[in-house]
């Protein structure tokens, strides 16, 4: 990845709900090298980078995208990222029922 294509991914992972979209036109699709940043980025310690990472997974076009989703939804302790991660995979709906108190959190969060 090029030194702007990683400082405009860096910039998308922080960036606030309302410049997401925009920065996300300038960086374009998610490719199958970017995945592994994403996920170590899913798992951080900020939560705006937690939950933009996660939807940047989800819109990946990456042959190991579920994969990465379905872990990430197995092991994270961010009801957020649950769903997000959950939202964008076929099976989702049972991968979320099988966190039944996070998902409870993120009800209640909502």
């Amino acid at each position: 990845m090029s030194l702007l294509g990683t400082q405009l991914l860096e910039n998308l992972l922080r960036a606030e709900p309302g410049a997401f979209d925009r920065l996300l036109r300038a960086h374009g699709p998610v490719v199958p090298g970017e995945v592994d940043l994403l996920a170590e980025r899913a798992r951080d310690s900020s939560a705006r980078v937690r939950h933009n990472a996660t939807v940047l997974l989800g819109i990946a076009r990456a042959p190991d995208r579920d994969a990465v989703l379905r872990v990430l939804a197995r092991d994270t302790s961010d009801p957020v990222v649950l769903v997000l991660a959950a939202r964008a995979l076929p099976d989702g709906a049972a991968i979320a029922a099988t966190r039944p108190a996070l998902l409870k959190a993120a009800e209640d969060a909502d």
